[in-house]
């Protein structure tokens, strides 16, 4: 297949137009090793306890921004020496781009926990670390009657496209245009300007899909309620939109959310799939912000 159809069949693909099978295009090598390296890693550190992993997954200058953890590979190493026995890590939806690796994962102990973890990779190691953490609602009790975790895929995980004139790997698989990539994170942060900084309850006819499906715990399905939900925000309210990556339909945002009357400045990643330039489900995990952290390092932003 030449690079013409690559792109041509990828690009339509996009829009439902061809089979998976057509819509071939090249197989970033790095960001699917990246993948790899954080599924292991978690995998080895929090399911089998094994300390040994930190020297071959970790940089011992390792850069933390837990706010309750140091930095140093010695401070992960301690944490899993001393961790319970029935500690484990469910290893839920993972994507990449660049040097970041987004991994959304459920802890099973004591209150059950929805985790997402956001590594810097660099030469084959993990660099840096941030993480949002909040305090699972079951299912049996979520407005929606939808679970926090997993993020579902409705297709096989899409490796992501390079460059058209990108030629350094000719594996394929199924993906998404690095084009498409690129629109669907300018229709998260769009949407998230316009209904948290701007109130602007009209944008959910622009951005959001009839059939918008809801994990947030306390949020119905349904654009109607989004609606109500930004009708009734205070002003004030400022949505700092950080980091974002995408993979396949799926939209990863770190951002910070602040001047909620009576409600502390919060850290959260909200997870959107997209479909057809529009934001069609929502999962999100958020944390109160913590100020004064143990490393020294903010919560907030992801700065390259």
């Amino acid at each position: 297949m030449n690079l013409l159809t690559i792109c041509a069949t990828a690009l339509f693909a996009a829009f439902g137009f061809v089979s998976v099978e057509a819509a071939a295009c090249p197989v970033d090598k790095t960001l699917e090793a990246n993948k790899v390296l954080v599924r292991t890693a978690l995998d080895a550190l929090f399911n089998q306890h094994d300390v040994s992993a930190v020297d071959k997954y970790f940089v011992p200058e390792y850069k933390q921004h837990n706010p309750f953890a140091a930095d140093g590979a010695a401070g992960l190493k301690a944490f899993v020496s001393n961790a319970s026995a029935d500690l484990s890590y469910e290893i839920g939806a993972v994507s990449a781009e660049g040097d970041l690796v987004w991994s959304h994962n459920r802890v099973p102990i004591g209150n059950t926990s929805i985790v997402v973890d956001i590594f810097r990779v660099k030469d084959g190691k993990i660099v840096e670390h941030w993480d949002i953490l909040q305090t699972e609602v079951p299912v049996s009790q979520t407005v929606s009657g939808r679970p926090m975790f997993p993020i579902t895929q409705t297709s096989t995980p899409a490796p992501v496209a390079k460059g058209c004139s990108d030629t350094s790997d000719s594996s394929s698989g199924p993906c998404v245009a690095k084009e498409v990539l690129k629109a669907n994170k300018a229709v998260a942060a769009a949407a998230l300007d316009a209904l948290f900084n701007n109130r602007d309850v009209s944008a959910v006819d622009k951005y959001i899909g009839t059939t918008y499906v809801q994990h947030n715990p306390f949020g119905s399905d349904g654009p109607d309620a989004l609606k109500a939900l930004i009708g009734s925000l205070p002003e004030g309210v400022k949505y700092e939109i950080g980091a974002q990556i995408a993979e396949g339909d799926l939209v990863w945002n770190h951002s910070r959310v602040s001047g909620l009357p009576g409600v502390p400045a919060s850290i959260v990643v909200d997870v959107f799939r997209v479909q057809d330039g529009r934001l069609v489900e929502h999962w999100d995990v958020l944390q109160t912000e913590v100020t004064e952290t143990v490393s020294g390092r903010p919560m907030f932003p992801i700065v390259a």
